[in-house]
């Protein structure tokens, strides 16, 4: 989402899964430092990329608001050197893949993000399945 929404930003070819470099600040009105930026602990030499960062708060509104059209989602696991077996039987399938913001309120907000894949018309991939999918394995095209 942080690349997508920071594309034109940040340094593209160092934007890892833990770390990238903001050119600018993308959002007038918001004090945001450019620089480098990584996720994790005990982190001093850089600014800390969290979710209660203004930088990633103005990236997750605006994925929020984006446009979501239906587009081919292609999934590579070859180059990840990990073994996903429980994504074995849908290697070479194809099927349909939903994901939706749910907003609960009780005693705090929360947002969660349900994810429901169908793999032809008898066949469901639950959700151990469809889990693995939140890992940055997936382009589309």
């Amino acid at each position: 989402m942080t690349r997508q929404v920071l594309a034109d930003h940040a340094l593209s070819s160092r934007m890892k899964a833990t770390s990238f470099t903001l050119r600018d600040n993308p959002f007038a009105g918001e004090i945001i430092h450019p620089g480098p930026y990584r996720i994790g602990k005990k982190i001093e030499d850089v600014n800390t990329y969290r979710v209660g960062h203004p930088l990633a708060q103005r990236v997750l509104g605006n994925a929020k608001a984006a446009a979501t059209p239906t587009l081919e989602l292609v999934f590579d696991l070859t180059g990840s050197g990990k073994n996903f077996a429980i994504l074995k039987p849908l290697v070479g399938k194809q099927g349909w893949l939903r994901c939706v913001r749910l907003s609960v309120t009780a005693l705090e907000a929360e947002d969660h993000l349900v994810l429901c894949g169908l793999c032809g018309w008898r066949r469901r991939a639950g959700r151990c399945a469809v889990q693995p999918v939140l890992r940055p394995f997936g382009r589309h095209g």
